[in-house]
């Protein structure tokens, strides 16, 4: 059973109908996404994989939907900002990390 889903900057390019999207929501979703955030789909691509504008949309259409989805948007961040990756920002991982810890002591018993 899932209980919570928590995305740490996700792939957002793949969801090309956000209204149908945010309508399979069946769990709370607690998404973390850099401001900054510029991580390609491909080598040599244009097209954002994680892109902050997307994530912000979904936000929009699953309110809109009564759909449980939080956005936590790090500006001054980009792709990987946790610890031991290319994007590291110690302030916005900390954030996420405490957000994370809170939501997961809330949802599991």
């Amino acid at each position: 059973m899932v209980a919570v889903v928590i995305a740490w900057y996700p792939a957002t390019t793949a969801i090309l109908d956000q209204d149908k999207w945010s309508m399979t929501i069946q769990v709370p979703i607690l998404m973390f996404a850099g401001e900054e955030d510029t991580y390609k789909v491909s080598s040599g691509s244009s097209i954002l994989c994680c892109s902050v504008t997307t994530a912000r949309g979904l936000a929009t259409k699953a309110a809109a939907a009564g759909k449980p989805f939080e956005l936590v948007t790090y500006p001054s961040t980009k792709h990987g900002f946790i610890l031991g990756h290319g994007g590291y920002n110690p302030a916005s991982y900390a954030d996420a990390s405490k957000r994370m810890d809170a939501r997961l002591a809330q949802t599991l018993p």
